[in-house]
């Protein structure tokens, strides 16, 4: 197992921004140049120039977003918020599609199947819905959580059995759950149990074997969905692990902690392969580019790093000179093309990077509060972003520009 220094380029992100991760998007208002019918700036910091950015807003969010995510065509965005509902938008228009009313407390997380038939939420009442994507109706209330659910994920599609058939729960009655779909009614297939404390988040291995959770017991636990029971624990952490993600090719894990560390894992060995060391507090999340060559993190010291899993050596940081958070960042993601990296963060900002070289190429600007989350399109061409000021918006990461501001959570 290798330790890794600190990195000789030490970034201080400096610009308060809040992000938030794959697949989830809280909503932040954006008031700037709302009420004066302008667009808020964006400013390239290659080439030192901003501009009004178009934006069209919809209605007026009440609530804060927590979540977003794009179905697999790209078509269709979900957002779940504190207002205890998930909206569906059309990421070309902002035209709102449907609401999906039913939880009883705010919804902390969404995800679409494989197939982009179905959009499962996850919800503070202690419920996970199911619901058509293409009509909006609620189609299955999954009730066997006993405290709230803080994240779910539909297997993949190279998994075992119909695509879209298995989903995973998790939350902070200490247990992950697997739901079989596959029928006329959805059934409680297994309750996973082993973690002495909340389940915050959890992630499918690419080929559907496997499913990783991560929890507040300093621990993170590979499930197999086919038998239910954990293969084992993996151990190390010294603080609340926050965030767990696997490899493209799944032969590596990577998990977050809030002891400032990450870790990198062999799925094959079951072993500590590396110990990433650098970040100055929380590690919030982490995630593999879609070659795999690089691992990012964000964390609430105001940094994004980038690593290089291959040698279990960091490759570079992002360069303090190039711009920074002036606030903890809470979330990060790649382009699925792999050429970008947004961080978003407690500064109001969502920030484009270059992962080859950690060059800052663009701060998003406009939200209103703190940014939750951020999800890519699949075709890499827009950016959504989830904020406490109640609103999403949707930007162009190869224009630096803002697209669609979309208002509605009440």
């Amino acid at each position: 197992m290798v330790a890794l220094r600190r990195p000789r380029r030490s970034s201080t992100i400096t610009t308060e921004i809040l992000c938030a991760a794959e697949g989830a998007l809280k909503g932040a208002a954006a008031a700037y140049g709302a009420a004066a019918g302008a667009a808020p700036p964006v400013t390239l910091l290659n080439k030192r120039r901003s501009w009004p950015a178009q934006l069209s807003i919809l209605a007026q969010h009440h609530r804060a977003v927590n979540s977003v995510s794009f179905n697999p065509a790209g078509t269709l965005l979900a957002s779940g918020s504190e207002d205890r509902s998930v909206r569906l938008w059309d990421p070309l228009t902002g035209e709102q599609k449907a609401v999906l009313f039913g939880h009883a407390g705010q919804v902390l997380g969404v995800a679409f199947s494989p197939n982009g038939a179905y959009i499962a939420s996850a919800s503070l009442d202690s419920t996970v819905r199911l619901w058509d994507a293409s009509t909006g109706e609620e189609k299955a209330e999954l009730a066997g959580h006993v405290d709230w659910v803080r994240d779910v994920a539909f297997a993949p599609a190279g998994a075992p059995g119909v695509p879209g058939r298995l989903l995973a729960s998790c939350g902070d009655d200490k247990s992950v759950k697997l739901w079989d779909l596959g029928g006329p009614q959805p059934q409680l297939r297994y309750t996973m149990l082993g973690h002495t404390d909340v389940v915050s988040s959890l992630c499918w291995a690419p080929n559907g074997n496997l499913i990783a959770s991560a929890s507040s017991d300093l621990s993170i636990r590979l499930w197999d969905p086919t038998t239910g029971p954990p293969e084992v624990e993996l151990a190390g952490h010294v603080d609340k692990v926050l965030c767990v993600n696997f490899a493209p090719d799944g032969k590596l894990l990577v998990s977050a902690s809030a002891d400032g560390s990450m870790r990198l894992w062999s799925v094959a060995e079951r072993r500590a392969k590396g110990v990433l060391l650098g970040h100055a507090s929380n590690v919030v999340a982490a995630a593999f580019a879609p070659g795999g060559h690089l691992v990012a993190s964000a964390a609430s010291d105001n940094t994004v790093r980038l690593w290089d899993p291959r040698v279990a050596t960091e490759s570079g940081s992002i360069e303090e000179s190039y711009a920074s958070h002036m606030d903890m960042v809470t979330h990060m993601a790649f382009s699925p093309s792999g050429h970008t990296v947004a961080s978003a963060g407690a500064d109001w900002t969502v920030r484009l990077w270059d992962p080859s070289d950690g060059n800052h190429r663009a701060m998003l600007q406009g939200h209103a509060a703190p940014v939750h989350a951020l999800a890519f399109s699949p075709n890499s061409k827009v950016l959504a972003s989830g904020s406490a000021d109640k609103t999403v918006r949707l930007w162009q990461p190869q224009l630096g520009e803002q697209q669609v501001l979309i208002r509605g959570h009440t």
